[in-house]
Order: C-alpha cells, then sequence, then structure tokens
C-alpha cells in the first residue's frame, strides 16, 4: 500500500554491491547502490510497470531504502554527501524503507521552512507514514496509515491513525485485534513515529545538524 493507500504492486532489479572482509564475508555499507524498483497497479502487465526509484542498503544488512526529493522529483543518491545535502533545503520528501517482513514509506514535509532546518529549530514537521505488515502471502498484509507531528528532540504527536487490512477472512480477525490493541500502539506504532525522527536525525537532515 502506498502512501496516499492505494494498493500498487512493486519488483525488485537488483545490481547488489558488496565488499569482501577478511575471512571472505561479504559486507553492505550504507549508500550501497543495490538496483531499483517498479510499481504497477494489480492486474497490470509488466510493461505496465513504472520505475519507483534507486534502491541502496541501509547499512544493516536486511533493510533498502529510497529517498525522493518532491521538491525537484527526483531520486536521491544515498551514496553521495553532496546530494543528501542538497536535500537540506527541500520542503517536502519520501523516504522508502523495505524488509524485514514491512514495506514503510514517509512524506515528511514543512510549511515555512525546509524541513531539515524545520526539525533543528523546533517548527512542528508533517510525517505522513504507511507502514505496511506482511502476516503470510505478499499479497496479504495489514498496514498503518498515521499522519504525525514531530517537534525537534521534544518528541512527536498522532494527529491520526488508521488501519488497512487486505487479509483472507480466516486472518482477519486476528489481524485488528492484534493492531488495534494497546500493546501494538505502544510497542510498535509510537515506536515507528520514533523511529521516523531518527532518519531525519542520522540520515536525512544530518547535514543540518546545527554542531556540523
Amino acid at each position: 500500500m502506498e502512501n496516499d493507500t492505494s494498493i500498487q504492486q512493486i519488483g525488485f532489479i537488483t545490481e547488489t554491491t558488496v565488499y569482501e572482509m577478511s575471512g571472505g564475508k561479504k559486507e553492505e555499507k550504507f549508500g550501497d547502490y543495490m538496483g531499483r524498483a517498479e510499481v504497477k497497479s494489480p492486474g497490470e502487465s509488466d510493461s505496465a510497470s513504472q520505475n519507483l526509484g534507486w534502491v541502496y542498503s541501509s547499512g544493516d544488512g536486511v533493510k533498502t531504502l529510497i529517498v525522493i526529493d518532491l521538491d525537484s522529483g527526483k531520486n536521491v543518491d544515498l551514496s553521495d554527501k553532496d546530494e543528501i545535502k542538497k536535500l537540506q533545503n527541500s520542503k517536502k520528501f519520501k523516504f522508502y524503507e523495505f524488509g524485514g517482513g514491512i514495506l514503510e514509506s514517509v512524506v515528511y514535509s514543512a510549511q515555512k521552512s525546509p524541513v531539515c532546518k524545520a526539525f533543528f529549530s523546533g517548527e512542528p514537521i508533517s510525517a505522513r507514514s504507511v507502514t505496511n505488515y506482511y502476516v503470510g502471502a505478499s499479497d496479504e498484509f495489514f498496514a498503518t496509515v498515521i499522519d504525525a507531528k514531530i517537534v525537534g528532540n521534544k518528541g512527536f504527536k498522532i494527529k491520526n491513525l488508521d488501519f488497512k487490512f487486505n487479509l483472507p477472512s480466516s486472518k482477519l480477525a486476528e489481524a485488528k485485534e492484534q493492531a488495534t490493541s494497546a500493546k501494538f500502539r505502544q510497542d510498535v506504532i509510537e515506536q515507528d513515529v520514533k523511529k521516523q525522527g531518527r532518519i531525519l536525525l542520522n540520515i536525512l537532515c544530518y547535514y543540518s545538524m546545527p554542531s556540523k
């Protein structure tokens, strides 16, 4: 499920870059180019697929990332510090994270200042996230749809929370009970929004940090 809650099918064309360490172990580094992602609507032929963006390693060996500057409409090369620095002037950008049974997209935006400047000055930032949790086959999932305000290191406020379910009837009741429980909100949803703040701090807005 995309950030606008439309259903899309996603495919990955892999072109992995790895580094060999002592002992022959392979290691991915943050920003390594991993390939690209394509999307299409369910039922469409492969020829209808559209490029979503270039995929880069998160560096943890599990998750991969896409970043799009929505002001310019361009994919951000996470292996290029200069491109990440250019993102510091954007008022709206989109972050994708894939892996570990989760597919998440977050659109960050600020009204008056660039997102990163707003983040470090304590101006509220809007974060619209859709997180897909896969519970079986690739087309079986439920999603959280969150509209939140992130205010620097002061925390966050969830303004709106919704759930979408794309599951067979045999799994629906259990998934709804899990997703709407107080425990899931505390352990998963609230932690996810906190992570969205860390993504700004450690990746997307790193070069806007006042001490830098």
